[in-house]
């Protein structure tokens, strides 16, 4: 049996995505969650060069870090129904900014190096990260690749 062929796709434009209001408003949005998301990943990695009196020990803790929370949050998609990318994606930036408002007091009032200023800045560094998998998957899904 004969595979049914595809009907070529029409060639798009970058004029056609301004054009139409609905791929207009897509590229929009990926372009707001794109800029934050680099911009707060660019300003909390800035900041990761002395989070700990020992480089090699603060960079082996976010790593060990991540990768538990990606299991975590991988894990989580399957048993709690209700969380979505979208909320994924809110939970995560929302937790960076409140932990770069904290790493900006700490900076500001000298606690860079400290335990707290540590925990603050995993915390910030990990929920960015953590931000990109919905910043990848909503790319793909809102703009056609065809």
């Amino acid at each position: 049996e004969h595979a049914k062929e595809e009907a070529p796709h029409p060639q798009m434009s970058v004029l056609h995505v301004f054009k139409n209001n609905e791929l207009r408003t897509s590229f929009l949005v990926l372009c707001v969650m794109w800029f934050f998301g680099g911009l707060s990943m660019y300003m909390i990695d800035l900041n990761g060069e002395d989070m700990t009196s020992n480089f090699w020990l603060g960079q082996y803790m976010s790593a060990a870090l991540a990768s538990i929370i990606r299991v975590i949050v991988g894990f989580a998609d399957a048993y709690i129904p209700w969380l979505g990318r979208r909320k994924v994606y809110i939970i995560a930036m929302g937790t960076c900014i409140l932990a770069s408002v904290g790493l900006t007091v700490q900076l500001l009032g000298g606690g860079k190096g400290s335990t707290l200023y540590f925990i603050t800045y995993l915390i910030a560094y990990n929920s960015i990260s953590v931000s990109w998998e919905p910043n990848f998957l909503g790319a793909a899904e809102l703009m056609p690749t065809d």
